[in-house]
């Protein structure tokens, strides 16, 4: 698939009150992408996202949307786009295809075939005729995103769209959304606090704090154990002992006692054959050394606020 430039993001800013809401935005997206956007709340995510879409207006900077910029030339802007901010503005008095109709409608003429397509994608064939009052939150959230497909966008822009969702409706999200991406080669901007949801489904994150932009790169860069300290487990013959060396070991910066044979050592990767020498050289029999692989959001949580894995510290 094309791997193509969609988005540009340049410089963009939102100021209010004299007071930077979102200051100096810079990145891109690409086509069959899909992109997290992290951040806590008030960080300026969803400010962001209302300034890509032309729903508040821009203080500073632009958005160039499919070669159109979101200030100079926004009608054409948004043709390439589709969007869920918040929750789908859904009429549960009707089914789910008459809702598709009616939006479709307000766009221009209907056109069944591109409804049957969207539905299909979604996969709601068998409740598209039911009412949206009974439908579940997860089908709502799909019909949500079948009618943001109506127009066939190039990119999709989704505000927590995990939120209220129980395992098997995020599961089948995520399915969908990565079934969209790689084949249907639409880039998608995603916005979430369930971290371990966008490092399963997200080929690239960007984290903001303050309105500010601390982090973009691949999933791949931002688990890396190189870059990142990582829980090691260390099973040894005699867990005391081995506690007394590692305690006064400057690279190590927490560990944790588990049990009579087993500690956790907070350590970056490099430094794992320099332990394991450093307690041979003590006399401590070292049976195996077991990274435990971090997730996204043990990486989000340190640069947010400094945390690490282990709850104890040495000293």
């Amino acid at each position: 698939m094309e791997k193509s430039v969609i988005v540009e993001v340049k410089n963009l800013s939102k100021i209010i009150n004299g007071n930077y809401i979102v200051e100096k935005l810079n990145f891109t997206i690409n086509r069959g992408e899909i992109v997290g956007f992290l951040g806590e709340n008030g960080s300026g995510k969803t400010t962001t996202m209302k300034m890509m879409l032309g729903l508040t207006s821009i203080s500073q900077g632009d958005v160039i949307i499919n070669g159109y910029s979101i200030k100079s030339n926004k009608k054409k802007a948004l043709k390439s786009i589709g969007a869920i901010i918040e929750t789908p503005e859904l009429y549960k008095f009707l089914s789910g295809y008459d809702n598709l109709m009616y939006f479709q409608r307000m766009s221009g003429r209907i056109n069944r075939e591109s409804i049957a397509k969207v539905v299909r994608m979604v996969g709601l064939e068998n409740v598209i005729n039911d009412k949206v009052k009974t439908y579940s939150l997860g089908m709502r959230q799909k019909l949500g995103i079948a009618q943001s497909l109506l127009n066939s966008p190039a990119l999709l822009i989704l505000d927590e769209p995990t939120n209220g969702l129980d395992p098997s409706g995020m599961s089948e999200l995520k399915e969908l959304l990565i079934k969209l991406s790689k084949k249907e080669n639409v880039a998608i901007f995603i916005s979430s606090h369930l971290l371990s949801e966008l490092e399963q489904i997200c080929d690239r994150v960007i984290i903001i704090k303050n309105g500010k932009i601390i982090e973009n790169g691949t999933i791949k860069e931002k688990l890396s154990q190189e870059e990142h300290f990582i829980s090691v487990l260390v099973n040894v013959e005699e867990v005391d002992k081995a506690e007394e060396v590692i305690k006064n070991i400057d690279f190590i910066s927490s560990y944790k006692k588990l049990n009579s044979n087993d500690i956790t050592v907070n350590i970056r990767h490099k430094h794992i054959p320099l332990l394991n020498k450093i307690l041979v050289q003590n006399d401590i029999s070292v049976f195996t050394l077991n990274p435990i692989k971090r997730s996204l959001e043990e990486i989000f949580l340190e640069k947010f606020h400094g945390q690490h894995d282990l709850s104890s510290t040495r000293g």
